[in-house]
């Protein structure tokens, strides 16, 4: 239902393993079946601070779990990344 399109070295997606181009279906709590907006998304990251976070993303036609902590770090956001809704 999205789509990471920037990472930021160093960040905590980063260190979770996200990368560019990974294909979110699971983000927490927001899965493929109750995705509406990135507000959902940016509501779990929020509600999440600190505490790490199952995510699910397909990479290369396989899928992948990380497991992304969101938390403050010396860049923007609390996870590093860009992640943009995939229009089906």
């Amino acid at each position: 239902f999205a789509k990471v399109n920037t990472v930021t070295a160093g960040s905590p997606a980063s260190l979770s393993g996200l990368q560019v181009d990974d294909e979110i279906v699971e983000f927490g709590s927001v899965n493929v079946n109750n995705f509406q907006n990135l507000q959902n998304i940016a509501a779990v990251v929020q509600h999440s601070e600190g505490r790490p976070l199952s995510v699910t993303v397909i990479r290369g036609g396989k899928k992948v779990h990380v497991g992304l902590t969101p938390k403050r770090w010396a860049g923007k956001g609390l996870l590093g990344c860009n992640i943009i809704p995939l229009q089906r």
